[in-house]
Parts: structure tokens; C-alpha cells; sequence
């Protein structure tokens, strides 16, 4: 029998836990504060990502971080796989911004066999000359 197991994550900034939700393929269901599990069981979340049509991933705020929310054997999802790319794509998201306020951008970006990621950028640069 499978159930709504929660999954704790270190997680803090919801706008870079949603792009990497969605950079992995979960759209947000911005009409939905519950998700499903078996037995038509729902539980409250703060933020519903669509699963495989018939049950859903969920993000709920717990202290300072977010944790997951899911039905892992009814979507067919395996949960450590999952949470692994998960957090390579939240650190990802938060790199990319980390470095666009720094004035970086990504010149190139390049996924290893491994599945990490390279990037290459590049910084505009103002030069000063003074007589």
C-alpha cells in the first residue's frame, strides 16, 4: 500500500525550489493547495506541481526550508533519484542567479556524461585610463 511520504529537503528560496520543479518537468498547478495520495488522502502544501496526471508532487514550508510532498509509489517516481536531481537543479537555479546579479552571464553551459554541469562565462568589464 503506498502513502504521502514527506521528504526533507534544505531548500529555502521558493522561487528557485519552482524553476527547478518545473526545469524538471512538474508544471505548477497554481489552482491547487492539496495534493492527492491513495485512497483519495489529500494533504495541504503551499505549492502543487503536476505529477502524472492522477497524483501530484507537492512543496511545503517547514521552519526555514521546504519539504516534499508525494505519493512516491503511486507516481512511479523513485524518491531518491528524484530529491538528487532535484537539488542539482535548485543549486543550479540559484547559481545562475547568484551570478546575473554579480554581472556574469553563461557564454556556454555544457551537461557532462556524469550529469554535471560546466559553465563558462563572462563579464563585461568597464577599463578606466587616467592621464
Amino acid at each position: 500500500m503506498s502513502h504521502l511520504t514527506t521528504i526533507t529537503t534544505k531548500m529555502t528560496d521558493p522561487e528557485f525550489a519552482i524553476d527547478a520543479m518545473q526545469n524538471l518537468g512538474h508544471a505548477l498547478q497554481s489552482d491547487r493547495s492539496s495534493i492527492r495520495g491513495f485512497a483519495g488522502r489529500t494533504t495541504e502544501v503551499d505549492y502543487c506541481f503536476a505529477g502524472n496526471g492522477r497524483y501530484d508532487i507537492g512543496l511545503r514550508k517547514r521552519g526555514a526550508t521546504y519539504e516534499l510532498v508525494a505519493d512516491w509509489m503511486l507516481l512511479g517516481i523513485d524518491q531518491t533519484a528524484f530529491c538528487k536531481r532535484l537539488t542539482q537543479r535548485y543549486a543550479y537555479c540559484a547559481t545562475r542567479h547568484q551570478l546575473a546579479e554579480q554581472g556574469f552571464e553563461v557564454a556556454h553551459e555544457e551537461v557532462q556524461s556524469d550529469g554535471r554541469i560546466h559553465l563558462v562565462l563572462r563579464r563585461a568589464v568597464s577599463v578606466c585610463h587616467s592621464n
